[in-house]
C-alpha cells in the first residue's frame, strides 16, 4: 500500500471494492464484502480463499489480534449450514465463528 493510503489497484479485492485502504476499512465492511461474493454468486472455495487472505492481511500485515475471530470463515457445503447461512443471518454468522 502507498503512504498516502490510497489503493494501488493490486491489493486485496475488498480493497478494490470499497477504493480505499485497508487502514481506513473495518471488519463490518469485510463482511459486507464477503455477503456480496456470495450473493454475486461466486463457489465457495473462492469465497473462503478470499476471506483468509482477509484475515492473513489484518492479522500478520496489520498486527491486528482479533482478525481470526472478527473475519470468520464461511463453512463450505461440507459444513453445518453452508454459504446459505450468510443469506439467513445477514452475514452475522451463527455464534460459532462461522457464518
Amino acid at each position: 500500500m502507498h503512504s498516502d493510503d490510497k489503493p494501488s489497484g493490486d491489493g486485496p479485492k475488498e480493497v478494490q471494492h470499497f477504493r480505499t485502504s485497508p487502514a481506513k476499512l473495518d471488519y463490518e465492511h469485510v463482511r459486507q464484502y464477503q455477503l456480496h461474493l456470495v450473493q454475486s454468486g461466486w463457489k465457495p472455495s473462492y469465497v473462503k480463499h478470499t476471506m483468509s487472505a482477509s484475515r492473513f492481511l489484518y492479522r500478520v500485515t496489520m498486527g491486528r489480534r482479533d482478525a481470526l475471530e472478527m473475519i470468520p470463515l464461511a463453512r463450505t457445503e461440507e459444513g453445518k449450514h453452508g454459504l446459505a447461512a450468510v443469506h439467513k443471518t445477514g452475514g452475522q454468522g451463527d455464534g460459532d465463528g462461522h457464518l
